[in-house]
Formats: C-alpha cells, sequence, structure tokens
C-alpha cells in the first residue's frame, strides 16, 4: 500500500492505494480505482466535467467545472482530442472481438464525447463513477496500454 493524494471538489484527500508485484515482468503496478487516473490528482469525474464543458458545451477552459489551473484544463482537453479517436476504435474492437457488435461512427459528424458514449453502448453497462470511468475500466480489463488521460506504461 501507498499514499495517494487527490484533489476533489471538498479538498485533499487521502488514499491508501494497493500495488501488488508481477512476477512475469519483475515490476510493482498499482491497483487503481476507475476514478483515480494514473499520474493525474484530480478525480476521472472532475476531469470529465472539466473537459466535458470545453469539448461538448464549448465553454471556455477558464469557466470549465472545477478549481484546478486553466492551463490544467486545456491539457487535459488537449489529450482527450488527441486520445479519443484512438480509444473509440480500440473500445469498438473490444466489442466487435467479445461480442460481434460494431457501430457505423466512422466519418460521423459529432463530438469526441458522442463518439465515445456511442462506440461505449455496444459494450455491456458497468458500475463506474463516470463515462471515463467506464472507458479506462474497459481499457484496463483488455490490457490495451491505453488510459484516458493518463500516461501510458512503458
Amino acid at each position: 500500500m501507498y499514499p495517494r493524494k487527490l484533489k476533489t471538489p471538498e479538498g485533499k484527500k487521502e488514499l491508501s492505494i494497493a500495488r501488488y508485484y508481477c512476477q512475469r515482468c519483475k515490476r510493482t503496478h498499482a491497483v487503481l480505482t476507475d476514478f483515480i487516473s494514473p499520474y493525474n490528482h484530480y478525480p476521472a469525474k472532475v476531469i470529465e466535467e472539466a473537459v466535458e464543458d470545453v469539448v461538448e458545451k464549448r465553454i471556455s477552459p477558464e469557466y470549465a467545472e472545477g478549481e484546478q489551473d486553466i492551463s490544467t484544463t486545456k491539457r487535459w482537453v488537449k489529450t482527450f482530442k488527441l486520445l479519443s479517436s484512438e480509444i473509440s476504435g480500440t473500445l469498438e474492437s473490444i466489442a466487435f472481438r467479445l461480442y460481434g457488435k460494431t457501430s457505423s461512427i466512422v466519418g460521423e459528424i459529432g463530438s469526441c464525447f458522442s463518439r465515445l458514449k456511442t462506440v461505449l453502448k455496444l459494450l455491456p453497462d458497468i458500475l463506474s463513477c463516470c463515462l471515463f470511468g467506464k472507458i479506462n475500466t474497459w481499457l484496463t480489463v483488455e490490457n490495451t496500454n491505453l488510459w484516458l488521460l493518463g500516461k501510458k506504461s512503458t
């Protein structure tokens, strides 16, 4: 276990994070819940709300939900835009491989959020704190080496 600090709307919180040692790769890995992204100090819900404000609602980063710095919001939005297409494709691939389901979102005009929501509907619903949490859970379960708004492991 190790302590992990998280900046929540209610203030700073400290959580205990479990980790395990993988005998195959000889490395230690943290077991994160769906509401924590690797290397982020904010819960997934806070990140999602800020990104959704800017991307979906077209609110300026200065007025996005949350108490994070403007530069932090801008970084989240940039990362989301960079990864959302790859993640949509990965989730659709998972849905096709496991359940034979596919959608016709290729070339669809719409936001990154709407595409992710459409693809996520192809997969069984899972209990999670938010959309980003569901996405990250599916990506982790399928060992895709992707994480929405977190760093890729090396």
